[in-house]
């Protein structure tokens, strides 16, 4: 039988040994290259997109374009909705955009009228009005939209190179842009559609609905006006106030794109 000491003296280093082999089995696998672990990763598909598409969101509100004179070419508005309804999608669908084709969409009673834009959008939740080359009385359309809601409309009307009479297009809206060639109400008649949309129209147009879907009420109708404006419409473009030709005054929510 063996001692007591000599137990002990076969036991700690047998002990020692083990502890000394068990921390260098630690190291090792603590050295070990990461790159050679298997890792099993799970990718996650981007809901944002779908063969190559952007995929929108049902939208709460929708932003109504109305495309009038001079911008109501089948093949432009084909180029801006298709553009627009891969970040946005078309209010038919559950998007957010709404447009409206004049003088398409507005036949009442076997007639073109302008009057009936108020009725058009008496039962959808607007976020948001673009105009575009607004026809003549468009104001008239604008001020009873207003009266339905009381005497203030509650969403942003961003009014761009319209040919309707000025001072009403102005009361009615947000903010007016012209092309500054074209300032003033353009002798058009009924059946003319001239297209006088510039490369400038496009971006434009994708800038002022981006803008929509971020305000929640219409612009601050003060000095502040012309800086935001200008920021909507891009600082490539610059803009200055329309100044009233006969009297030399400045509009406050009136602007036009220089040269």
């Amino acid at each position: 039988m063996l001692s007591r000491l000599s137990v002990k003296q076969f036991i700690l280093p047998f002990f020692a040994v083990t502890v000394l082999c068990f921390s260098a089995c630690t190291k090792k696998t603590a050295r070990k290259n990461p790159a050679s672990l298997k890792l099993e990763i799970k990718k996650v598909p981007d809901d944002n997109k779908i063969s190559g598409r952007r995929i929108w969101r049902p939208a709460d509100k929708e932003i109504c374009i109305l495309f009038g004179y001079g911008y109501n070419d089948k093949k432009f508005i084909q180029t801006i909705l298709s553009s627009l309804e891969k970040e946005y999608g078309l209010k038919k669908d559950g998007g957010a955009l709404l447009p409206l084709i004049y003088p398409d969409d507005f036949n009442y009673g076997g007639s073109v009228r302008i009057s009936i834009l108020a009725n058009l959008l008496e039962n959808e939740n607007i976020g948001g009005l673009i105009t575009l080359g607004a026809p003549e009385y468009t104001y008239k359309a604008l001020a009873a939209i207003q009266d339905s809601w009381g005497g203030k409309i509650p969403f942003p009307v961003f009014s761009l190179f319209p040919q309707d009479e000025v001072l009403g297009i102005e009361a009615g809206s947000d903010f007016v842009l012209e092309h500054s060639q074209l300032s003033g109400k353009m002798d058009l008649t009924e059946e003319e559609q001239v297209m006088v949309a510039s490369d400038d129209v496009p971006a434009i147009i994708e800038s002022c609905v981006h803008y929509l879907t971020l305000l929640h009420k219409p612009l601050p109708q003060n000095d502040q006006l012309h800086a935001i404006v200008q920021k909507i419409v891009g600082s490539d473009k610059p803009i200055s106030r329309y100044v009233d030709p006969e009297t030399g005054l400045q509009a406050i929510n009136h602007f036009v794109l220089k040269k």
